[in-house]
């Protein structure tokens, strides 16, 4: 019998899904990076200037990763990958990202 044939590649049905999640954390750490300036920013730890700049940097690298994120998600169904609780997480909280 060919081994090939049968094989059942259970490790790669979600990678769009986990994919999709990941993303969706990294956009949530940037969030927390943005509220430790803004922190910075009350303590007057930072200058107006560099502010300015590391927070739409910041906001920039949200958008990435949660464009990216969403596309993957949208992919994941596209795909019919089977339902899990990253899958929706990551496919709502991109998109809540990408509409802010």
């Amino acid at each position: 019998m060919n081994n090939i044939l049968d094989y059942d590649n259970d490790n790669q049905k979600s990678t769009f899904a986990k994919l999709s999640f990941r993303n969706f954390l990294y956009a949530l750490a940037e969030i927390a990076v943005v509220l430790l300036v803004s922190l910075l920013k009350l303590l007057h730890w930072i200058r107006g200037d560099y502010f300015d700049m590391l927070v739409g940097l910041s906001v920039l690298i949200i958008l990435i990763f949660s464009i990216l994120g969403l596309v993957q998600g949208i992919r994941s169904f596209g795909n019919q990958e089977p339902n899990s609780t990253k899958k929706y997480a990551g496919l709502i909280g991109n998109l809540v990202f990408v509409i802010l």
